[in-house]
């Protein structure tokens, strides 16, 4: 194994954590967390629109085979058999 190069890559790690600071840390977060709200927010308003539509789509197929299937019921008794 290498266990050389894990442990170099655990102190360079651990150095580059023990430097950051809260502030670092609360700089980084608050913008990549707005950053990801916002994102979020203009994918959902953008495929709403679509998946409205895909699920009144969806449901008037859904009524138009269930009645074909009745209809199909009504004129071929011998269909459930």
């Amino acid at each position: 194994m290498n266990l050389a190069r894990t442990s170099s890559t655990t102190i360079v790690n651990a150095r580059f954590l023990s430097r950051m600071t809260s502030y670092d840390v609360a700089g980084i977060t608050l913008p990549a967390l707005g950053h990801g709200m916002a994102s979020s927010t203009t994918a959902m308003l953008c495929t709403y629109p679509l998946n409205l539509i895909r699920t009144r789509l969806q449901a008037r197929l859904g009524r138009i085979d269930h009645a074909r299937h009745v209809i199909h019921l009504m004129f071929n008794p011998h269909a459930l058999t």
